[in-house]
């Protein structure tokens, strides 16, 4: 009897500290998909842009990742990336990355010195050799001029005004 109540016992740790994992990394995904910007139409408020998005995870947390903003008032900064790994690490790495990027594209014009900052940005400290697969770009809403820039990503597919690819 004292070896099944045991055996019981240990079962229902198993089974609270497996819901308490669960809970923990709903939590972290939810932190995670905070730092995106949100789903659908990305900017309402500017005519002159119009830009969707949305990401749905594989895991619960992980190294995909996306950005756009404003570094200027005229520039739209946009990023797509993957972090190499998978689970928290590659999340942590993916909130790191993020952060870098935004610092970057604030201080510098060109998606190459953006990249080429991360990159060194990133390489500090990163004992686990963790890497980072980014295309950024730039468009100048006022010119209309539209630089990028891929450090290792897929590279982008051009759709035209027609619907179909530009190769």
């Amino acid at each position: 009897m004292r070896l099944n109540r045991d055996i019981i016992l240990d079962r229902v740790k198993d089974k609270l500290a497996l819901e308490h994992l669960h809970k923990e990394l709903a939590i972290a995904s939810n932190i995670q998909l905070s730092l995106l910007p949100p789903g659908a139409r990305l900017f309402p408020d500017r005519a002159e842009v119009q830009a969707y998005a949305t990401m749905e995870p594989a895991k619960e947390v992980g190294g995909d990742l996306y950005d756009a903003f404003f570094a200027t008032p005229e520039r739209l900064f946009v990023a797509v990336g993957d972090v190499s790994g998978k689970g928290v690490p590659a999340a942590l790495f993916m909130a790191r990355t993020i952060t870098q990027l935004r610092m970057e594209a604030v201080r510098r014009r060109s998606p190459s010195a953006v990249l080429e900052a991360v990159n060194r940005a990133l390489c500090e400290g990163n004992d686990a050799g963790m890497f980072v697969t980014l295309f950024c770009a730039v468009l100048d809403t006022q010119t209309g001029q539209f630089s990028f820039a891929n450090a290792g990503h897929n590279p982008p597919l051009l759709i035209g005004a027609d619907g179909l690819p530009v190769f």
